[in-house]
């Protein structure tokens, strides 16, 4: 099983409104953002590296 149908899978059950549905529909929404936040400080930092080597 892939992460889309995990995340299909966690959609469905929060729609019908589960507890477990709707735990895990917070945690990928927690993961995204904190993945997103990780790859933003990357990109980031790597600028920053290049700026300070011109």
């Amino acid at each position: 099983m892939t992460w889309t149908t995990y995340a299909g899978e966690g959609v469905r059950s929060a729609a019908e409104g589960s507890q477990a549905g709707s735990a895990f529909v917070t945690v990928l929404l927690l993961g995204a953002l904190f993945g997103t936040g990780v790859l933003v400080r990357k990109l980031r930092d790597r600028n920053r590296g290049r700026r300070l080597g011109d």
